[in-house]
C-alpha cells in the first residue's frame, strides 16, 4: 500500500501474515495475523488504524511473532532472519 492506495494484487488466500505499516504522524505498526486475506488486512490498516503506506512480509509458515520472552504467533519452520526491536 502506497499512500493508502493497494499498488500491488491482492492475494484472496488467507494465510499467517506479517506487515509493516506507517500512519502520517510517524507511529509504526508491526502487525502479525493469523489466516488473514490481504484484503481483510487493507482493510483493517486504513479504517482502523489509519495507515497510509505498508509492505507486506514474508507470511504462512514463516510469520511469527515472538514477544517478552514467548511466542503469540508461533511460526512453522525454523526462520533465518527477523526483525528485531529493542527499547534502549
Amino acid at each position: 500500500m502506497k499512500d493508502g492506495q493497494v499498488v500491488a494484487p491482492v492475494s484472496r488466500t488467507p494465510a499467517n501474515r506479517s506487515v509493516m505499516a506507517f500512519r502520517a504522524d510517524g507511529r509504526i505498526f508491526l502487525l502479525n495475523s493469523t489466516p488473514a486475506t490481504l484484503e481483510q488486512l487493507v482493510q483493517i490498516m486504513t479504517e482502523n488504524l489509519g495507515v497510509y503506506h505498508a509492505i507486506n512480509l514474508d507470511g504462512g509458515g514463516s510469520a511469527g511473532l515472538y514477544f517478552h520472552g514467548r511466542y503469540l504467533i508461533e511460526p512453522r519452520r525454523l526462520i533465518p532472519n527477523a526483525l528485531v526491536f529493542h527499547k534502549l
